[in-house]
């Protein structure tokens, strides 16, 4: 008996070790730069109060997707076929269950997964949050997805020993009050919420129309449990009883409460961004492998103390050690 179980330890013990050394990482980048144009009640499209049509489209989402999946591929050593870029009218609600199907499939135990999502976000009324609001991003489509989907999609992944890592430039996720001319030397020409919630008119006056979101199709996605099980995505455990599980580590442009910038420059050289992922790609094109933890606290002490910029980072991770480990980490 003796002899099965040290038999069967060492067995363990090499399987581990074939695992970890055969893990990869993959990647979604998703940035969404085109949006559909907000109508009133009539159909029409919404106009502010100079009587310009309103525009929800960002400048910097899609540069922060590519800038991000490019970044992963280069520092981080992601193979190119497992970093998948997502961008516009392909970044609807076929997109998003598409991409996230395939990380289900493809990931096993021991391997990484990052998720990148740049684009809107906006807040939806929940009795049963401590806020009284639940977040979302938006879709292309203007389809949501609820900040619940993405803690029980982190939960699945887990369980199933898989690492998982979740980026997020949007709002609430994000935030900025005054808007600064200047950002690092570069004059600024732009700087627009990534909100959904309520455009802003040239008064400052909210413009919502009939009262609610700006959104066509706001019911669709606003349960992440209805995705979760008509999507089929929540896999079932590959890991026998006691194996190790996986780590989770959550990045946000922003706090819950707050809107987050995307920022066009003055120079058309300069590449529009989000705020946070512009900071995000210089701190980790310089030092890809500072503990992600120290990453954000970096970028915040810069925001803080460089620029006019109310918006504060944030970040949750499932235990200290992920957050002293790098954005993406060898087993």
């Amino acid at each position: 008996m003796n002899k099965l179980i040290r038999k069967t330890t060492v067995l363990v013990a090499s399987l581990a070790i074939t695992c970890a050394a055969n893990a990869e990482t993959y990647t979604v980048c998703f940035g969404i730069n085109k949006y559909p144009t907000p109508v009133d009640a009539s159909g029409k499209p919404l106009k502010d109060d100079k009587g310009n049509i309103v525009s929800c489209n960002l400048s910097g989402a899609v540069n922060d997707a590519t800038s991000m999946r490019d970044l992963l591929i280069g520092q981080f050593k992601v193979k190119s076929e497992n970093a998948h870029l997502v961008t516009d009218r392909d970044a609807g609600v076929d997109g998003f269950v598409r991409e996230l199907k395939w990380l289900v499939a493809t990931a096993k135990a021991g391997d990484q997964v990052v998720f990148v999502f740049s684009g809107h976000g906006s807040q939806l009324p929940d009795k049963t949050k401590p806020s009284g609001k639940a977040s979302v991003i938006v879709l292309a489509d203007e389809q949501l997805v609820q900040s619940d989907f993405f803690k029980k999609f982190a939960a699945s992944m887990k369980s199933n020993g898989v690492n998982s890592t979740f980026i997020f430039d949007s709002c609430f996720s994000g935030g900025m009050s005054r808007q600064p001319l200047r950002f690092d030397g570069a004059d600024i020409k732009r700087v627009r919420t990534r909100s959904l919630n309520a455009m802003i008119g040239t008064s400052g006056t909210p413009i919502v129309a009939n009262g609610q979101l700006p959104l066509s199709a706001r019911a669709h996605l606003e349960s992440g449990s209805v995705l979760l099980k008509g999507a089929g995505i929540v896999a079932k455990s590959r890991l026998a009883r006691g194996s190790v599980q996986g780590e989770v580590a959550f990045l946000f442009a922003s706090s819950d409460q707050q809107t987050s910038s995307d920022l066009e420059f003055k120079d058309p050289a300069k590449k529009s961004h989000g705020l946070f992922t512009l900071m995000l790609e210089l701190v980790l094109s310089k030092s890809p492998s500072l503990p992600v933890g120290e990453v954000v606290t970096s970028i915040n002490d810069f925001i803080t103390k460089k620029t006019e910029f109310k918006q504060r980072p944030g970040t949750e991770f499932s235990s200290e050690e992920r957050a002293k480990r790098s954005l993406v980490f060898e087993n």
